[in-house]
């Protein structure tokens, strides 16, 4: 048979989750009504002003937008920069793009050494060149700064960089990896100098992390003015969350979930067909929806929605090569987003005979 899912990324509520017409039993978090498992209500958390709620932990947190002028967001709290802060690892020498924006570079900012998962994170510093004009055609270019880290296996990373000196922080990461080719996440902020952001890397390889003035990352044009524009980037790694199993009752299945801000999902199921169909799509103009699914851990495919001038374009994928039984893990999560409110999805499975 074929399993074709529907990830759809919406601005509604936890919808059902259906469990089939004689099941009674319903999986973690949900609950039975009217024959289907649906999505159980949790009451709203309430966090004080200058913190946000974490999903991942369950607790509210400093908001880095919140650090007092003279502080900039370290190592999860407001910190002086000019008060004895050593960073780990200072920008290296310009060009140091590494090709990103069209900056010919060779050398990297930096080479970072991924943090162990729950330590305090890597600290970075460096500058953002305001009228960089390396190619000498006489017009200025952006400045980015593409430090390079390597990964054994996939992880999870948090990244927030603070912009200091008139500078709106924002990142992009890509990688080398020729199965990550169309694989990217980018971190803005519309209404701030601070962008963070969690983001899975979805297998062992080498990834570029690449500071920017924001404007950078959606104007190719925009260029920072100000000479004494600095930046201060924290990356933490965390441990993968638990996955929320999702099951197939005679060919059918349904979710709706919502991704708190910094939220990322992650989804299993047993393969039963060696064909599985995906669409992702999402109607929030600020957001592009992403996927990532693994089987069994190793890559299986990506897939993005393209929005361009009030158009959209659902993200689709194919799975070919799966063997009943195996597990399928889905990663949802924004490739780019300007919000930082929840975006709610909804995720339809349906299991098609196979033609013989």
């Amino acid at each position: 048979m074929t399993i074709a899912i529907r990830l759809t990324l919406s601005a509604g509520v936890v919808l059902a989750a259906a469990c089939g017409d004689n099941s009674k039993a319903c999986g973690e978090g949900t609950v039975e009504e009217d024959g289907l498992c649906v999505g159980e209500v949790v009451p709203p958390v309430t966090c004080a002003e200058g913190t946000l709620f974490d999903a991942a932990t369950n607790t509210c947190v400093i908001d880095p937008a919140s650090c007092a002028d003279g502080t900039v967001f370290i190592r999860g709290r407001c910190q002086d920069p000019t008060a004895a802060l050593t960073p780990d690892l200072e920008e290296g020498e310009e060009p140091n793009g590494r090709g990103i924006g069209g900056e010919a570079s060779v050398t990297p900012a930096g080479v970072i050494t991924l943090p162990a998962i729950g330590s305090p994170g890597v600290v970075l510093h460096g500058r953002i060149d305001a009228q960089p004009d390396r190619d000498g055609d006489g017009a200025p270019e952006p400045d980015f700064d593409a430090f390079q880290v390597d990964t054994t296996g996939p992880a999870v990373l948090e990244i927030t960089a603070d912009g200091v000196h008139g500078l709106a922080a924002g990142f992009s990461v890509t990688s080398e990896l020729e199965d990550l080719e169309r694989w990217s996440r980018i971190a803005i902020n519309l209404t701030g100098d601070v962008a963070q952001r969690r983001l899975f890397l979805p297998m062992a390889g080498r990834y570029l992390i690449a500071i920017a003035d924001a404007r950078s990352l959606t104007l190719p044009q925009a260029i920072p003015d100000d000479e004494n524009a600095e930046y201060y980037v924290t990356i933490t790694q965390a441990a993968q969350p638990a996955p929320t199993a999702l099951t197939l009752t005679e060919g059918m299945a349904t979710r709706n979930g919502t991704l708190a801000p910094n939220q990322i999902d992650f989804l299993t199921t047993t393969i039963e067909s060696a064909r599985t169909d995906l669409v992702l799509s999402s109607p929030f103009a600020g957001t592009m929806g992403s996927m990532v699914v693994l089987i069994d851990g190793a890559l299986a495919g990506v897939a993005t929605e393209q929005k361009l001038l009030g158009s959209s374009e659902a993200a689709e994928l194919t799975i070919t090569g799966g063997v009943d039984g195996e597990v399928m893990t889905i990663v949802v999560e924004p490739a780019a987003t300007t919000t930082s409110s929840p975006i709610d999805y909804a995720l339809d499975i349906e299991a098609v005979p196979t033609l013989r």
